[in-house]
């Protein structure tokens, strides 16, 4: 926690502040604890440890064998949340942010059903399919196609595996804006503009590959300056 990213340390204090005690306990894993988790197959192990694997598709890896083993509620580590986590989160057999739109996401390769970075649900299930599929992906290849692997391996069994199909179309749209935030976040706050994203979004992918500034070059609080204020005097 101390070497995280000062965006990524704001999400994982906002995150401490939303989780619900009664239904969630929160579980940072690392590199270094992860094995005390999960067993992860000793061909994809080799392979990362070679860097053949990289560290985000690691982190595709592990997830999955998390969610089979435990269930939960998988985050990536600059997800923010300006609201409560609705309660279904934690209780459906699936549940991930979903825009499902032919047309606004026909360039993305799940086509806006799901993302990889939010997912929840019981053990087993769907994960139990992603977590063969990405075994045996590494034990034929030492490459992936796409960096998006993730969403093509899901998109095979959402098109072929009827009960894949199902527990996914079941997942209502949600957090449809929650792209919008990041890309603002340099800009002054306004009341207008911080109601406007979170009109019917309590999620938002952030990321901290960018220039991230507090103040305006004239001295005005931007959007980022005023959540770090709010998350750190647990004011939101």
């Amino acid at each position: 926690e101390e070497s995280m990213p000062e965006l990524v340390h704001m999400c994982h204090t906002r995150l401490k502040q939303v989780i619900p005690k009664d239904k969630a306990e929160l579980h940072l894993i690392t590199l270094d604890n992860y094995q005390s988790y999960v067993t992860i197959p000793e061909h994809i192990v080799e392979k990362f440890n070679d860097g053949i694997i990289t560290m985000t598709t690691m982190s595709d890896v592990l997830r999955f064998h998390l969610l089979y083993k435990y269930g939960g509620y998988w985050l990536d580590s600059t997800v923010f949340f300006t609201g409560d986590i609705p309660k279904e989160y934690f209780t459906e057999d699936f549940f991930c942010q979903r825009m499902a739109d032919p047309i606004k996401c026909q360039r993305e390769a799940c086509k806006g059903n799901w993302c990889g970075f939010s997912m929840a649900g019981k053990k087993g299930s769907v994960f139990r399919y992603m977590m063969d599929a990405f075994s045996k992906w590494w034990k034929d290849y030492n490459t992936i196609i796409d960096y998006v692997l993730i969403d093509y391996i899901l998109w095979t069994g959402f098109r072929k595996i009827p009960a894949i199909h199902e527990i996914i179309d079941k997942v209502p749209n949600n957090n449809e804006d929650i792209f919008e935030m990041y890309q603002v976040l340099n800009r002054p706050y306004t009341e207008e503009l911080y109601k406007k994203l979170t009109k019917r979004n309590v999620m938002h992918k952030l990321t901290y590959k960018m220039d991230l500034k507090k103040q305006t070059k004239d001295g005005k609080l931007t959007l980022y300056g005023y959540l770090l204020e709010r998350v750190y005097n647990n004011e939101m």
